[in-house]
């Protein structure tokens, strides 16, 4: 049986979170506090951590960042669930190892099939990236990938200007959040480009 950690300050979330995962085989904590989820990832094998972002005292994006200065060893997949939905958000939580984003208020099929996505990826690379984003360094750079990346560069801010500006559904978050993980692919081949020029 899966252990799931769920860490946010709202009681009415916790507990509804609690319900919609407990029936479907996963065991589940709960953490007020990142200082109490410290203390259950202490003393608890946990397989995935789903967290709320704004908390009073140290919040979600701090607790990311702490869990990333842990090293991937032993470290659980992040299921971040907020009802904020900014590009700025988004790509700060990814680039400290956010696995994948959920949008409040949930529903069942949403979190069970993000909770089962992430899972399904950790179980299936245990020591590497959980995240949908993870390029690979190619051992030669050609001409093609650095024209790819600067029609990527053209393209990709002006893509995400657009769909800041639109109505906030469940479809433009979506967008919203592959939009993200684009630009920080776009960054991890932006630097393999520029180590093959000194290479």
């Amino acid at each position: 049986m899966e252990t799931i950690l769920v860490v946010d300050d709202d009681d009415d979330t916790r507990c509804t979170l609690h319900d919609m995962l407990e029936p479907v085989g996963y065991r589940v904590l709960e953490a007020p506090t990142v200082p109490v989820a410290r203390e259950i990832l202490a003393s608890d094998t946990i397989d995935l951590i789903v967290l709320d972002i704004l908390m009073p005292g140290i919040d979600g994006t701090a607790f990311l960042r702490e869990q990333e200065g842990l090293g991937r060893a032993g470290r659980p997949p992040v299921l971040v669930a907020t009802s904020l939905s900014e590009m700025a958000l988004m790509r700060d939580c990814m680039r400290h190892g956010a696995a994948d984003f959920i949008n409040k208020p949930v529903t069942i099929k949403g979190l069970r099939d993000a909770v089962a996505r992430v899972l399904e990826r950790a179980r299936a690379n245990p020591h590497g990236p959980t995240t949908a984003m993870h390029p690979r360094p190619a051992a030669r750079t050609t001409g093609g990938l650095e024209a790819l990346v600067t029609s990527l560069r053209d393209h990709v801010p002006s893509a995400i200007a657009d769909v800041s500006s639109m109505p906030v559904d469940a479809g433009h978050k979506r967008l919203a959040r592959r939009l993200a993980e684009l630009e920080l692919i776009l960054e991890d081949l932006e630097e393999i480009v520029k180590g093959s020029r000194h290479g």
